[in-house]
């Protein structure tokens, strides 16, 4: 396809030309490809309709045309590099679905940018994609979207940031100076955080990792509530605190203690995070009324366990147990399984102990649910750590 005429240049199939004085730009169908420069710094142009047998556009092909305001892209393209650069007037942006990585600066100082939609099939946010786009207040990740890269987000004036399970990399710096951004939930499928991800952050008060940890920022301490030790992501948590060298004071709050007493638990979580909690004021609290995430309701505690659970289901659980510890080190597997059985004896024992004679009610009310639960608690939280056991011992 060749085509010259006052609007635009064509050759090839290749757009490589466009009028300055252009306000509209419908590129025809048949063009497959956008040339470097095509219609850079054009200072009139304020729609683009980009058709879908365009399959690539090179870098800069609309940087800094400052009174674009509509796009429409093609369907057809997989990625693009600086593309939109400094599009000040440039508004709201739909992602198509085949779209698989938005590159380098794609929409860099678009700062009237309010709405990004992006559809699924996008894998990568690339560095700075979105740096200085000061009027993008939220935005919401597909759960195609794997990794977010360095500054893509940088001073961006988000509040909003919806991370969806899938996303598995967060870069240093990738939300860096996001000034009001005040609280962000990075999803349990993250598994390489960058310790400085968020820094500059300075409005932030709240982080929450996989809906079973909380971090609080409130000056210079930090509170970190959390169910059970197996919750405790120790490299995210790290990660996250990596820029709070002013915090002071680190508090440990979980609505009970997980382990088997309150001094080893304190004890484990202190190996645990050794570097962290050095030369810092550490405090351990039991506070049951933490609700740890509007998302997890559906996940109830076990200190909320209801009065349905019998003793199949106790049964169960020490067996489960046992089989778990199976390939454990023989030491480790004897005193777990040990410690469950003496759980069992004790629980039989305290039923048959307390049973009232029939049809008598000598004022010794036996709390038989309360027992049942609390048997069935404490051989849940054996099972939360035998993970964290495995890990460290097999």
């Amino acid at each position: 396809m060749n085509i010259e005429n006052n609007d635009y240049k064509i050759r090839d199939g290749v757009l490589v030309g466009v009028n300055p004085g252009l306000k509209s730009l419908n590129i025809p169908e048949g063009v497959t490809s956008i040339a470097f420069h095509a219609c850079y710094h054009n200072g009139h142009l304020e729609e683009i309709y980009i058709p879908n047998s365009v399959i690539t556009i090179e870098s800069s092909a609309f940087e800094h045309c400052f009174n674009l305001k509509k796009v429409h892209l093609s369907e057809n393209m997989t990625f693009f590099d600086q593309l939109f650069e400094n599009c000040i007037s440039l508004e709201e942006i739909n992602i198509p679905g085949n779209i698989k990585r938005i590159g380098y600066m794609a929409f860099s100082g678009c700062r009237s940018l309010k709405r990004v939609n992006l559809s699924e099939g996008l894998t990568a946010i690339n560095e700075c994609a979105f740096e200085n786009c000061i009027s993008l207040e939220e935005i919401t990740m597909p759960s195609s979207l794997i990794k977010i890269e360095y500054n893509a987000f940088l001073k961006c004036h988000l509040k909003r940031v919806n991370l969806s399970e899938g996303l598995t990399t967060i870069r240093n710096f990738a939300f860096e100076k996001c000034w009001l951004l005040e609280e962000i939930t990075i999803p349990e499928s993250v598994t390489n955080l960058g310790p400085k991800a968020f820094v500059g952050c300075s409005s932030l008060k709240k982080f929450s990792i996989s809906n079973e940890c909380n971090i609080l920022f409130d000056g210079d301490k930090v509170t970190i509530e959390y169910l059970d030790i197996n919750s405790l992501n120790i490299n995210l948590i790290y990660a996250v605190l990596a820029n709070k060298e002013s915090a002071k004071n680190i508090e440990f709050k979980s609505p009970q203690y997980s382990f088997f007493s309150k001094e080893k638990e304190k004890k484990l979580i202190k190996e645990l995070f050794k570097e962290l909690v050095k030369d810092r004021n550490v405090t351990f609290i039991k506070d049951k009324k933490i609700v740890l995430s509007e998302v997890n309701k559906e996940k109830k505690y076990e200190n909320e366990i209801s009065s349905q659970k019998d003793e199949d289901d106790i049964k169960h659980l020490e067996d489960e147990i046992i089989y778990l510890c199976k390939d454990f080190p023989k030491k480790i597997a004897s005193i777990i399984t040990e410690k469950v059985n003496e759980i069992d004896r004790v629980y039989k024992s305290s039923i048959e102990s307390f049973k009232p004679e029939y049809g008598k009610d000598n004022g010794d009310r036996f709390d038989y649910e309360g027992l049942k639960n609390d048997t069935y608690l404490f051989l849940n939280r054996i099972k939360s750590l035998i993970d964290l056991f495995g890990k460290v011992l097999c």
